[in-house]
């Protein structure tokens, strides 16, 4: 979607589109995991050149580097994504 992308108010699909991309989450639910010992594994796409298919890290370190990627407006949405992982917390 292009930024310069807007939704009138009388078009609902295209509101709908706009909100969709904007509040979806930045990694997919299935490939984070997290472990018995605290820590949160990230299953990669492709593993990288040295055979690497995952990397674990803490649940606040996850939260810093999606933040970095996503620096715009990640801080509206990391609350919502982090519950979404864990909802028991």
């Amino acid at each position: 979607m292009h930024a310069a992308t807007r939704a009138g108010a009388h078009h609902a699909a295209a509101r709908e589109a706009l909100l969709r991309y904007v509040l979806r989450a930045p990694i997919a639910k299935e490939r984070v995991e997290p472990q018995q010992d605290g820590l949160v594994r990230l299953s990669l796409k492709r593993a990288f050149a040295d055979g690497t298919v995952a990397v674990d890290m803490d649940p606040l370190s996850l939260l810093c580097r999606l933040a970095a990627l996503r620096s715009g407006f990640f801080y509206l949405r990391a609350p919502l994504i982090f519950w979404r992982f864990w909802p028991s917390l």
